[in-house]
């Protein structure tokens, strides 16, 4: 497992290994066309590191099994901790994506969709770019050669406190609440963190 350098990923990777935190994070946020065909009883939390060296002090990774529409798909939950836009999200998130294929190639296991999700709680707002931005807008002849693909984001900025405040897995709002106002109030994040994370073990 990749060393985390960001001292906020510990607390990350503990909320979200907790698959009662992730079912209702996908209950009360996700996209319903996507959310309906999840069967949130069937989540498996995956012990594999697909973080190469590069992005290991960017990214720390938890990769879900989860059964789609009857058939198995793969949801990554990727943790952004910056408060201003990531440069060019897109080619971690292609990498980050090709390492768990290249994986699954090696253990002969059949390629699995994967759904990257950016969960974002900086003060700045997070502005999505399509692909060919990053290439200066090309003709429309050359578009088809570009890995074009979506992803998920989720920034808490774009929650008011109550919603945040109503989610029905008490744990997952109260962590919500804290790393939405992280920055706000240093030293009681830090307290409650440790607590949180102390009482996940349990």
């Amino acid at each position: 497992m990749p060393q985390i350098t960001n001292p906020h990923d510990k607390f990350f990777k503990q909320t979200f290994s907790r698959v009662d935190v992730v079912q209702s994070f996908i209950e009360e946020v996700f996209p319903s066309d996507i959310r309906d065909k999840i069967n949130i009883n069937s989540l498996k939390l995956t012990n594999g590191s697909f973080i190469d060296t590069d992005l290991s002090e960017h990214l720390a990774d938890l990769v879900y099994d989860v059964e789609y529409a009857g058939e198995q798909a793969t949801i990554t939950l990727l943790f952004e901790h910056k408060s201003y836009q990531e440069d060019f999200p897109e080619w971690q998130l292609l990498r980050y994506m090709t390492n768990i294929w290249k994986e699954e190639q090696k253990q002969k296991k059949k390629s699995k969709i994967v759904i990257p999700i950016i969960i974002h709680h900086g003060k700045t707002a997070w502005k999505k770019v399509s692909m060919k931005n990053y290439f200066g807008n090309p003709s429309a002849d050359l578009l088809r050669f570009l890995p074009e693909f979506d992803y998920l984001l989720f920034s808490l900025n774009d929650f008011e406190d109550y919603q945040i405040a109503n989610f029905k897995n008490t744990f997952l709002s109260t962590a919500a609440m804290l790393l939405k106002h992280s920055r706000d109030r240093k030293e009681d994040f830090l307290r409650l963190e440790s607590f949180l994370i102390e009482n996940s073990k349990h």
